[in-house]
């Protein structure tokens, strides 16, 4: 199992060069690469060489991309569109980088009246993206977003029901599905429509999230025991640090040790994780 971390406040704060390389330093085997909305123009394949070129060469693998954009209900949903564009372009990128799973926001629906065309609209919207999914190789994951209408396993269930094909996954955000009171380990074994094949990793507190796992709520035993449970075998990717907080509330002489201890935290999760799959062989 790789262990893998965002890093996009490192990149804000350090530029992307130097940003890769402490994640390298600290102990990661790859990233968890979040696409900046300039990196998305005409000249995107050439960006995302020079990207991969980078990363082979400081020897880090890209596990899994983010797109950048939420998409807005009831506006274009082609090329015009410079959100629709970058989220589409993210899957080549994605490609490009060597990575086989691309996380892609689900669009948002206004409460009220129109809140009831969630799914409906969604399902276009995600099925716009199927056939350059399948020409690139690569995965689309729909995410447990906390505030939208797919916090619940249910809500997750009937859209990837209806989209019905093996392109999409669910791509469980352990502390956004704890924020909104629903414990991970029951989220994770609630999904029945298609296999998790990627997450991102996290804990929270009451009124947060993103934070090292272990230091807040979530109870870890039961979650790894989940992992275990539902046959997951993709890679251990942490979201951590708040964009905001590393950029403006620590010097960037401290982010290094801050990803140090981040990538401690992953590999004793990862050795609990493996230890509880040799538990189970031996039964």
């Amino acid at each position: 199992m790789r262990l893998s971390v965002d890093f996009c406040g490192a990149l804000i704060k350090m530029g992307l060069e130097k940003a890769l390389r402490l994640v390298k330093e600290a102990g990661f085997d790859g990233v968890d690469y979040d696409i900046r909305d300039y990196q998305l123009g005409d000249n995107y394949q050439e960006v995302a060489r020079e990207v991969k070129t980078l990363m082979d060469e400081i020897g880090l693998s890209c596990v899994q991309v983010h797109s950048p954009h939420n998409f807005d209900y009831g506006t274009a949903m082609d090329f015009s569109n410079p959100k629709y564009r970058g989220n589409f372009r993210s899957i080549e990128f994605t490609r490009i980088l060597g990575a086989k799973y691309c996380v892609i926001h689900c669009s948002v629906v206004p409460d009220g009246p129109l809140s009831g065309q969630f799914s409906e609209h969604n399902y276009i919207y995600y099925k716009s993206f199927e056939e350059e999914a399948k020409r690139c190789g690569v995965y689309i994951g729909v995410e447990n977003l906390k505030q939208e209408k797919l916090h619940r396993p249910e809500y997750m269930n009937k859209l990837l029901g209806m989209l019905d094909s093996p392109v999409y996954y669910p791509h469980v955000d352990i502390g956004h599905s704890a924020l909104v009171g629903i414990e991970p380990d029951v989220f994770l074994k609630k999904l029945n429509c298609l296999p998790v094949r990627a997450m991102h990793v996290h804990d929270y507190n009451v009124q947060t999230d993103h934070m090292l796992p272990f230091l807040g709520r979530c109870n870890w035993d039961r979650i790894v025991k989940a992992i275990v449970d539902i046959g997951y075998d993709g890679d251990l990717s942490l979201e951590l640090f708040r964009t905001h907080e590393i950029v403006e509330k620590y010097s960037q002489e401290i982010v290094p040790d801050m990803y140090r201890l981040a990538a401690e935290i992953g590999r004793e999760l990862i050795r609990r994780i493996e230890e509880e799959r040799k538990a189970r062989a031996c039964l």
